[in-house]
């Protein structure tokens, strides 16, 4: 991508594209070394105290990625929203003043 050439909201999703695609590389290390400790651990204890690995994840080594966290509903205030909609129908635009110039008259 030519940087000149690109507007801000272009180099903006470029940026936070390059920033998640480091982040999984880095997420994904960490799990291969949480894996080959687990194995590694487990080749050494005794079976009756091996455990599976999604207990030795949440107890051992827990990730902040690991966490599930239900996600807040957005609440709707249909009311204001409606009103807000009521409004701005009621309003309109006799004319656009830009640079001292009129630009658009109308949509009564």
């Amino acid at each position: 991508m030519d940087f000149w050439n690109s507007t801000p909201i272009e180099i903006y999703h470029s940026l936070e594209a390059y920033s998640i695609s480091k982040l999984e590389n880095i997420k994904e290390s960490w799990e291969q070394m949480r894996i080959q400790t687990y194995y590694l651990i487990n080749i050494q204890v005794d079976k009756k105290y091996k455990m599976d690995y999604n207990k030795f994840k949440r107890t051992y080594l827990p990730f902040a990625w690991d966490e599930d966290k239900p996600k807040e509903a957005i609440k709707v205030d249909w009311e204001a929203r409606d009103k807000l909609h009521a409004e701005l129908a009621r309003k309109t635009l006799t004319s656009i003043q830009f640079d001292g110039h009129t630009a658009l008259q109308g949509l009564l």
